[in-house]
């Protein structure tokens, strides 16, 4: 079997175990939101989504871009292994102090004062995080997909039942810290156990190779979570916790496929394209090839929550959310964006251009941050629509670079993504109609509502596909195919 042939397979395989694990655990962990959002409420919600800001910010440090560069590197020795795994463990327990240590202030910051208590218990969780990173990426280095799918399936399927049976007992909202800190805790014990032997004595003269990498990423990262997140903190400070539980509701909800294929991306794409880096050609085929399929998967479905945001929020999370419905109309172009553009940080990371991402997300994430406060003027809603509208603005720049590094035209790019974009735009009209016909002809309620919308919107999209882009069809299904092929 050829190098190129084994790769396929094997990244064919990564890419399944990738769907396999983070989907499902996405799943998994969506459906026990979901139960626990109708349990709980928005007020409770809002406490620790304002935690998770602080906690996503400290898991930045954890990682420190360390995970990347020991997985882009071709060969690392045992001692190179060891030195990253000593600077992962010295940083998270470093950071869960400093977790606990700022709970007050932090509980300040946002005017809540049960926050401090559950930031104190998130030190935990911020310890069990960072237990992950260096066993995860060693799997990841050995294409191991499989394993990391069984152990992100374990984590999410026991946090989510200890969860909800917390939930069902009274807890509150310490229901969701226990669910991120089992979750946390049995996905790091499975990791650890699949990964095996990780190597132990590190050789502190390899700092300054792994620093001049890794902290590019890591500054990289910083703003980068600032042009995701900050619209949160400024959300939970300007406007308090229930606001912040229906823009944090609506984000997480539409990121839910963006995650998915975002981490998947990440997981499968950036080794897979470490290794194909000196063979520009395939390298491009693959890249332009993952997102069109990527965009013919994810598009559709944000068009199905733009329309039908209504009667899904009403059914699906209940009459106390229904709020958060403009919210989630607008950060659904979002999404988007942000599905079609998941394959670049591996792609420019795989190529080893850690200064290019770091001053791409410098800029970006000032000019979001800065939107953000603008926003604020119109409530959640504005919030959204700046980082709705600043997205879109900027979009073209990183579709830029990927063209420049691989040497293909913008055309080409557009060309990749026309069958998504013109699919999801007849998918709207004909929902937009189904809507019309169930309201004013029917008389229906929410529930028809949302069921005659995904009958026909599927309807649409598979009979697009199927007469208007075959091409794009046959690819999607050979994708489909291969990943689901039998094989590790």
């Amino acid at each position: 079997m050829s190098d190129t042939t084994d790769l396929r397979r094997r990244a064919a395989a990564g890419t399944k175990w990738g769907f396999v694990g983070t989907g499902g655990s996405q799943a998994v962990r969506f459906g026990v939101g979901l139960l626990l959002a109708r349990i709980l409420g928005p007020d409770a919600f809002g406490v620790v989504a304002a935690a998770l800001v602080f906690t996503n910010f400290i898991a930045l440090f954890l990682d420190q871009g360390l995970s990347v560069t020991l997985v882009r590197r071709t060969e690392a020795s045992d001692a190179f292994v060891a030195t990253v795994r000593w600077l992962n463990i010295v940083s998270t327990v470093l950071l869960a102090a400093l977790t606990f240590a700022l709970a007050q202030e932090v509980a300040r910051f946002f005017g809540t004062p049960e926050l401090a208590e559950v930031l104190r218990w998130m030190a935990l969780f911020v310890l069990l995080q960072g237990a992950t990173i260096i066993p995860r990426a060693v799997l990841a280095r050995r294409l191991d997909f499989k394993s990391v799918a069984k152990a992100d399936l374990v984590g999410a399927s026991i946090g989510g039942g200890v969860a909800l049976a917390a939930a069902g007992a009274g807890a509150g909202y310490w229901a969701l810290v226990v669910q991120s800190t089992v979750s946390a805790g049995a996905t790091a014990l499975v990791l650890t156990v699949f990964a095996g032997r990780i190597p132990f004595r590190p050789r502190l003269q390899l700092l300054p190779e792994i620093a001049s990498f890794s902290t590019r990423l890591l500054a990289g990262s910083i703003f980068n979570y600032a042009s995701r997140n900050l619209d949160n903190a400024i959300v939970g400070r300007l406007f308090g916790p229930r606001d912040l539980a229906l823009y944090s509701l609506s984000y997480r909800t539409l990121m839910v496929p963006v995650m998915v294929l975002g981490q998947v991306a990440n997981s499968v794409a950036l080794p897979v394209y470490a290794r194909l880096q000196r063979d520009r050609t395939a390298l491009r085929r693959y890249y332009l090839l993952g997102n069109r399929v990527i965009a013919i998967t994810a598009l559709p479905a944000m068009t199905l929550v733009i329309v039908e945001a209504d009667p899904l929020v009403r059914v699906v999370f209940g009459e106390a959310w229904v709020p958060a419905v403009l919210t989630m109309q607008i950060l659904a172009v979002t999404g988007m964006r942000q599905s079609i553009q998941t394959t670049i940080v591996p792609l420019v990371a795989a190529l080893g251009d850690a200064r290019w991402l770091m001053r791409w997300n410098i800029g970006s994430s000032v000019v979001y941050v800065a939107s953000f406060f603008v926003g604020a003027s119109w409530g959640i809603e504005g919030v959204a629509a700046a980082y709705t509208v600043v997205g879109l603005c900027i979009s073209p720049i990183p579709a830029a670079k990927a063209a420049s590094a691989l040497e293909f035209s913008l055309r080409d790019y557009a060309t990749a993504l026309v069958p998504a974009f013109s699919t999801s735009l007849a998918m709207a009209m004909a929902l937009v109609a189904s809507g019309w016909g169930v309201t004013h002809v029917l008389g229906g309620g929410p529930v028809v509502e949302l069921g005659v919308g995904l009958v026909v919107g599927i309807a649409v999209y598979l009979a697009c596909l199927r007469w208007v882009w075959k091409d794009a069809s046959s690819e999607l299904l050979r994708a489909m195919r291969l990943v689901l092929a039998r094989g590790d």
